[in-house]
């Protein structure tokens, strides 16, 4: 590897990054065919979520679980409000949220949310509640 600039090795001593992780370090922010893998590697598994959601809706709850068409609104409603909700949270699309967004802080968060912004009661809260575990368990599963 060639000479590393001193502005580049100041930001790398900044991160912590210079001494015997330097060479981690820099490959991380020079080397565009790493970066470019990282990338894909998100994007397939922010695809692969979105195609988990799809076959939950689709496949899992019609047919595996033979829930009602309102009880499938019912469950679609939920999560339009969770991923609006986690979106704002995390400052981010709906569409860059992850799994990692979804933690319990988060959870009881939006539990929270529901009642106190929205106005919902325990028993509709709960049931937005009992779509988000049957996701949980439908993930489990695959």
């Amino acid at each position: 590897m060639g000479a590393i600039p001193g502005s580049v090795k100041l930001l790398l001593r900044a991160l912590g990054g210079w001494g015997r992780d330097w060479r981690m370090a820099s490959y991380l922010l020079f080397e565009a065919a790493y970066c470019r893998a990282l990338i894909d590697l998100g994007y397939r598994d922010g695809m692969d979520q979105a195609s988990a959601l799809r076959a939950f809706f689709s496949q899992h709850l019609p047919l595996t679980r033979g829930l009602s068409p309102k009880t499938l609104l019912s469950y679609r409603d939920a999560f339009v409000l969770l991923l609006r909700f986690l979106a704002t949270r995390h400052a981010c699309q709906v569409v860059d949220l992850d799994v990692v967004h979804l933690g319990p802080e988060d959870l009881l968060a939006f539990l929270e949310h529901l009642e106190t912004e929205r106005g919902n009661t325990a028993a509709t809260r709960n049931a937005r509640l009992a779509a988000v575990h049957a996701f949980a368990r439908f993930l489990a599963t695959r």
